[in-house]
């Protein structure tokens, strides 16, 4: 297990190091340890093959990723040059203090000065013609939904973009299928605007494929199949009387993915997948009121009538609560891998 440890390490290291954060070999088996005992050697090995799978991002990742992320708008919308885009894009700064905007503009920041010697604030001095809204990740979509909701609605902005007067880009390291379609969705709906959803413009590096609907799905998240051991049904019917959406997407269907490309073998993803909605579980019978989103295997909308979003994807900043909860869930008994940041 030592080797293991120091295999996670090795990718995961720089994990809040800017907040004082130093994950060691220790806390990793620590962690481990929390799991019975015939689980602790499978889930390390299993999390090791996960994180060959490209679901962490380091700092030093996520800079040039940024860097590849300009030139590739650059491109995309036929600008002869990187200046000439940077003089007519805006990066939307939305969100509160302390949430990932802010840090990913401040990283942005950087690499524009580092590769450009410009700064975020001296864009979009000749003309305003692409807002970007970057963030790390479409988990839920809730947060992305409400800001740019309310920012199309300022100044005629829904106007001037589905028009094409302008464009309103989203950049992220990652999103969910399933949230993205949604979000577009619901633009539609409460805009009352059916062109929105295909006027804003989608940039990522990696796809969390979980649509229960679109064919040929990865299902690369923790979403167990129905009838595996560990898959306790009485969960949901203990929920609280709010949650009443999607119960027959709870489980994944036991045929699906056709292929197997994200675990180890079906066969893992089966016993990793239950291990983690066990503890999970077990973890909030602990609790004596968890909040209406709360689900063992990460928080969703309290509509929701499932086990949680499953998301396996983690930053060097933070970790999305949307993650299963051993992975981020501190008291009642449990420490996760991942120390939090902001969050309770």
């Amino acid at each position: 297990m030592v080797n293991i440890a120091n295999d996670i390490l090795s990718i995961i290291m720089d994990y809040r190091n800017d907040s004082g954060i130093h994950l060691t070999r220790d806390s990793i088996l620590n962690w481990a340890n929390q799991f019975d005992q015939g689980d602790r050697q499978f889930v390390l090995e299993e999390f090791r093959h996960l994180l060959d799978q490209s679901i962490y991002v380091s700092k030093a990742q996520a800079k040039a990723q940024l860097r590849d992320r300009i030139e590739e708008m650059r491109t995309h919308y036929q600008y002869a040059n990187t200046k000439a885009f940077l003089s007519e894009t805006v990066f939307l700064d939305l969100q509160k203090e302390g949430k990932s905007q802010k840090h990913i503009l401040e990283l942005l920041d950087e690499v524009l000065h580092e590769n450009y010697g410009v700064r975020t604030k001296d864009t979009g001095n000749s003309a305003q013609r692409n807002y970007v809204y970057f963030d790390d990740g479409i988990n839920t979509g809730g947060t992305l939904f409400n800001q740019i909701k309310n920012w199309l609605l300022i100044d005629n902005k829904l106007g001037l973009v589905t028009g094409r007067t302008i464009r309103l880009i989203v950049s992220v390291f990652y999103y969910h299928t399933w949230s993205w379609e949604n979000v577009k969705w619901r633009w539609k709906k409460e805009l009352d605007n059916d062109k929105i959803k295909d006027r804003v413009d989608l940039f990522y590096d990696y796809v969390i494929e979980n649509h229960p609907n679109f064919n040929n799905q990865k299902f690369n998240l923790a979403y167990p199949a129905a009838g595996q051991p560990g898959v306790v049904t009485s969960f949901l019917a203990k929920l609280h009387d709010g949650a009443i959406n999607h119960e027959n997407k709870a489980c994944r269907p036991v045929n699906k993915p056709l292929a197997e490309s994200f675990f180890s073998s079906t066969q893992n993803r089966d016993r990793f997948e239950s291990i983690l909605l066990a503890k999970g579980i077990g973890i909030l019978n602990q609790v004596n009121k968890a909040y209406k989103q709360h689900r063992p295997l990460g928080d969703v909308s309290p509509s929701y009538k499932t086990y949680g979003t499953g998301t396996l994807f983690f930053t060097w900043r933070n970790i999305s609560n949307t993650c299963p909860l051993v992975f981020w869930w501190e008291g009642h008994g449990w420490h996760g891998l991942f120390p939090l940041q902001g969050r309770g």
